[in-house]
């Protein structure tokens, strides 16, 4: 117990798992003197096995050396006897009276916190596309969104197809590839931070509202290639980079710049990750 006692509690405490109770279970036969009727075994086993386990958690105690493993301890170790009534039963369907008197270590996580992150990675994993909505007309003139975008970022004056409000042509740059496109079929409107990143970082909890402005943001939106569009998919910086090393670190910047201004939540990993990329490409 020397070996295992200090170890395993210092684990669950460095888990990042919120334990709820560390236990010392103590368990005994059913069995007591000859002779002893059921109900005095079970009393006695009851007792012995609630000092057994109690004497084993005072030892386990007395071999943490690291104060802050100690008082992790203190505040989630304890000793339960169960008497008799969890026995080891043998391949023949009898006791094992020798196996049923024993000590069993166990920890417990949290059940509300546990709850309330099942329930959290569920709303996260029901993500769909159409929770954002689509292109927004704003000004009324028939040109969505994406035909907006198509007409700013050209280089010449667009065409329209018949109805004057679909995009057919014009001039566009990929910043992504360096690549120039003159067909809008060609193309297409990429959000900088992908919709599923941004719902996988808290984009699930925001409002229809909040969710339809982050689509419809210039601010995140770039006309590209439309095969390295797919190929980007849902990735960020972390996972993926635009094939020309000359737009890196803008769009890792400009990447930065959309999460803080929608106060996107990123674990310290993730952050920690952006950081290094941006260290990497912005020399």
């Amino acid at each position: 117990m020397a070996d295992a006692c200090e170890p395993w509690l210092a684990t669950l405490r460095n888990s990042g798992i919120d334990i709820s109770e560390v236990k010392i279970e103590g368990h005994a036969s059913s069995e007591w003197r000859v002779g002893s009727l059921p109900r005095e075994a079970y009393l006695r086993n009851l007792d012995l096995s609630q000092r057994r386990s109690q004497a084993v958690l005072r030892s386990c105690l007395d071999l943490v050396t690291d104060q802050e493993v100690l008082d992790w301890a203190r505040k989630h170790l304890i000793a339960v006897g169960y008497s008799s009534v969890r026995p080891i039963m043998g391949p023949n369907g009898q006791e094992d009276k020798t196996a049923s008197r024993r000590v069993v270590f166990s920890a417990a996580p949290n059940r509300q916190s546990l709850l309330a992150e099942i329930e959290s990675e569920a709303t996260i994993a029901r993500y769909d596309r159409s929770l954002f909505g689509g292109w927004a007309d704003l000004d009324g003139d028939c040109q969505d969104t994406r035909g907006e975008l198509l007409q700013t970022l050209s280089t010449v004056n667009v065409l329209f197809a018949d109805n004057n409000c679909t995009v057919t042509s014009g001039k566009w740059k990929d910043p992504y590839t360096g690549k120039t496109f003159t067909s809008a079929r060609d193309v297409e409107v990429d959000h900088l931070v992908p919709l599923k990143w941004a719902w996988d970082q808290g984009a699930h909890s925001w409002t229809a509202e909040k969710r339809a402005d982050f689509v419809n943001d210039a601010a995140n939106l770039l006309v590209v290639d439309g095969y390295v569009n797919r190929e980007k998919g849902a990735k960020g910086p972390t996972d993926w980079l635009p094939p020309s090393k000359g737009f890196q670190c803008q769009y890792v910047t400009q990447f930065q710049r959309v999460v803080l201004k929608y106060g996107l939540e990123l674990s310290e990993e993730r952050q920690t990750g952006l950081i290094n990329i941006e260290k990497q490409v912005c020399k």
